[in-house]
């Protein structure tokens, strides 16, 4: 597919030749920050830099956004400018602040229309914000330029100096303060607190409770008035207080079980976040998806009364810290909706067994990391210590070929039996009420042993229950399409699975992980295995247009995670170098080399993966690609024999059709490689039946997957040809040629599945938020397998 296009150099034109007639200057902002970033080089400064060609660019997808400026002091603001990109806001207000918390509103618009928005303004204030509800396009927010024009004059005069500041109180980890109201002409409007040179707190009251300190440690401090028109005091007098020894607490929950709701990947499993190494390993949820969580079992109940948190740069912004007696129940301990990422020591006051972070708003586009997750207390707290009885017979009732139902004895309590800790080996399955469950998602024909701990309100588990050993049945037609088929090769000129037999599959392609990976999440995914039924996805990584090239790890990283999101659901996964612009795919070896090692490295043991390693060759020869592809493949081969590779062929994937060719310049000269097949693109309101009949002569002699197709124009857009586009369907189902739709996102155009505002959130089951295209297709996808 072509990527969108981006109107810099319109914008640059649009720049204003002067901000505002004199006597009116432009104020300079001292710093900008914004709610979120598309990435590197998309910095809020980007804006303000006074270079038309630079930019400030949100995450896509999400309402709503913000960029502040910071004018440094107080100002009187008599307009602003607004130089949007292509990715403008429809809706959006700008405010005003004296302090950068309280905003009042200077203008409003639900009708904004991108180019450049010259704004009259009358108010005043330190900051300025630009406070997007709703964006113009299904992308985010992105301005070349924000400007803010300004003249000085008000009030000059400081507050007066805070006296008395005191230490009031201390404990090993926090020191508690107050001081005396300052005065002013106008009204004292708040007062920051400094620790030696940092900024602590602004606060409207005259006391503060400074936590997260180190014990036995002395801290110098000074407090600041400030007032409307941001004009600061003298600093108050210091006064040094020393937090007290650290006493009995400990470290609880370092090399303790974690779990988490999702994880990136493997190596970014939640046991990372409790393994003692801050900088190195850690945990990361998957990208794009709130709420997510991660929980330490510290094995007893607990007096919490610290919790270190250790980011990376996938932050979380708001987030609660919280504890249970039962990993069921939770309660808040903590909570904040300005996390800020770095490093966050939290003094709490709780006690539990269990500590959850629960994350519901991520402060990238990412997802939630941590190095390190530190909880720390006193194990134990008196009361009742006095284990359930252990369960007793634990047994196997029934299995599936990805199932193991289990049942056991109720365990009795001096106070009363809580729930029950059942174990897959060593892995906490599930924490459950009754004395049934049901383990799902397993592997065909595979042991599986398991036990079962009981618990009370207080913390205390029994030992273990007896060991029992299940097996689940074998794989049979009614499973995943990777348990009904197993390793997949190409035996002649078809697809086969482990069994010899011919076969066809049927799914979905995403869209641009740079541009719709909020797409690919938890319920669209369960969406796609479950409710379309869906054979393969298509995993398209965009290699220009802002895709591998700009950040090769965090692409990499999001293709392993969606790897083994498919492989979870039992789908197949056809990894898509979606080279485009420039069309040589020997422009991007040396990249494909490095991308597909990495690849083949780490999932070589999969049954369910196609490498496809030039998604849509254009602007050369077949000798070209068929070189590339024959300099790839060896170098895939040396670490996966098995996988099947996927190898475009020219005018973007035509066949050659597209430059007035024929499939005979492949069938004649075919890739010297085994267990390969050729790639063939169409869309159907373009691609009539000379295409089709190219398709058609082509499967005959050499094997073919339809890797991408679309029932509208080649753009992606456009009016339906289903009439066209079940002709296609037909051929492939009589030939057995595989294939996948492009595409599943809300994407704007036509051929995209979903209507606008879908993703993340759905509904992505039923036809509800489908477009007319997206019915047709789902309908097809379903249609029952033939394995």
């Amino acid at each position: 597919m072509r990527p969108r296009t981006l109107a810099a150099l319109a914008a640059v034109l649009a720049l204003p030749l002067t901000l505002l007639s004199t006597p009116v200057s432009q104020a300079v902002a001292v710093t900008a920050t914004a709610s979120s970033t598309e990435g590197s080089g998309f910095e809020a400064s980007q804006a303000t830099d006074g270079d038309g060609a630079t930019r400030w660019a949100s995450e896509e997808g999400v309402d709503p956004q913000w960029i502040r400026l910071d004018l440094g002091a107080t100002s009187t603001i008599s307009g602003a400018t607004l130089t949007w990109e292509a990715a403008y806001a429809k809706s959006y207000k700008i405010q005003t602040s004296p302090d950068g918390t309280s905003w009042t509103d200077v203008y409003s618009t639900t009708t904004g229309d991108g180019g450049t928005d010259q704004l009259t303004l009358s108010s005043s204030g330190r900051y300025v914000r630009m406070y997007g509800t709703q964006r113009g396009t299904t992308y985010g927010y992105s301005l070349w330029e924000f400007a803010v024009q300004t003249s000085s004059g008000g009030d000059t005069t400081p507050p007066s100096t805070p006296s008395g500041l005191r230490a009031t109180a201390t404990t090993a980890n926090s020191v508690s303060l107050a001081w005396n109201a300052a005065t002013d002409n106008t009204g004292v409007t708040g007062y920051d607190l400094y620790r030696g040179t940092t900024l602590v707190t602004t606060t409207t009251a005259t006391t503060h409770t400074d936590t997260g300190l180190t014990p036995a440690t002395a801290y110098t401090y000074t407090v600041r008035a400030r007032d409307a028109a941001g004009n600061t005091s003298p600093a108050s007098a210091p006064v040094t207080a020393t937090t007290q020894q650290g006493g009995t607490e400990t470290l609880l929950s370092q090399g303790r079980p974690a779990t988490a709701s999702s994880i990136e990947g493997a190596g970014f499993e939640a046991a990372k976040a409790v393994d003692g190494d801050t900088t190195g390993t850690r945990w990361a949820s998957e990208e794009g998806a709130d709420p997510q969580w991660i929980q330490a079992d510290l094995g007893t109940s607990a007096t919490i009364s610290r919790v270190k948190l250790t980011w990376e740069a996938a932050y979380g912004k708001a987030y609660k810290i919280q504890t249970s007696a039962n990993g069921t129940s939770w309660t808040d301990v903590h909570s904040t909706t300005t996390g800020d990422g770095g490093t966050d020591d939290v003094a709490v006051t709780g006690s539990g067994r269990f500590v959850r972070v629960h994350g519901t708003q991520r402060g990238t586009a990412y997802g939630y990391s941590l190095y390190e997750l530190q909880v720390y207390g006193t194990s134990g707290g008196g009361g009742d210590t006095t284990p359930p009885s252990t369960p007793g017979n634990l047994r196997s009732t029934a299995t599936t070929a990805t199932s193991v139902s289990l049942a056991w004895n109720a365990a009795t309590d001096n106070i009363g039996v809580t729930g029950y800790d059942l174990y897959r080996g060593s892995t906490l399955v599930n924490t459950a009420t009754g004395t049934t469950y049901t383990d799902t998602g397993l592997t065909a024909s595979t042991s599986y042993t398991y036990t079962v701990r009981a618990r009370d309100a207080a913390g205390n588990t029994s030992p273990a229950s007896n060991a029992v050993t299940a097996t689940t049945q074998p794989p049979t037609g009614g499973g995943t399409p990777v348990e009904a088929n197993g390793q997949l090769r190409v035996c002649g000129v078809r697809l086969c699975n482990e069994n010899g037999k011919q076969i066809q599959l049927r799914g979905m392609s995403s869209h641009g992980l740079q541009w719709y990976s909020q797409c690919l999440n938890t319920a669209s995914l369960d969406a796609l295995a479950t409710d379309w039924k869906a054979d393969v996805l298509r995993i398209s990584m965009y290699i220009q247009e802002d895709g591998y090239e700009t950040n090769p790890r965090l692409f990499t990283d999001r293709v392993h995670n969606l790897i083994e999101q498919a492989t979870a659901r039992g789908m197949y996964a056809i990894v898509d170098w979606h080279m485009l612009t420039p069309g040589d795919p020997m422009y991007n070896l040396s990249r494909a080399k490095t991308f597909f090692t990495e690849i083949a490295q780490r999932h070589n043991n999969k049954k369910n993966l196609f490498y496809e390693i030039a998604n849509e060759p254009n602007g050369v020869s077949w000798s070209t690609v068929k070189s590339y592809a024959e300099q790839l493949i060896p170098v895939i081969r040396a670490i996966d024999s098995d996988t099947p590779i996927l190898v475009g062929t020219r005018a973007w994937s035509s066949l050659g059709v597209s430059d007035g060719a024929s499939e005979t310049e492949v069938t004649g000269n075919p890739v010297n490689a085994t267990n390969i097949m050729y790639t063939f693109h169409f869309y159907a309101a373009s691609h009539g039946s000379n295409y089709l009949n190219t398709l058609s002569r082509a499967a005959d002699r050499i094997p073919m997957f339809v890797t991408e197709f679309g029932t509208q124009t080649a753009s992606g857009g456009g009016g339906n040809n289903f009439g066209m586009s079940q002709q296609y369907i037909d051929l492939m189902a009589q030939k057995k040629i595989s294939w996948v739709n492009w595409n599943y996102s809300d994407d704007g155009l036509s051929g995209a599945v979903f209507t606008g505002g879908t993703c993340p959130n759905g509904p992505f089951t039923g036809t509800s938020r489908l477009k007319e295209a997206g019915v047709w297709i789902r309908e097809r996808v379903r249609t029952p397998d033939d394995f």
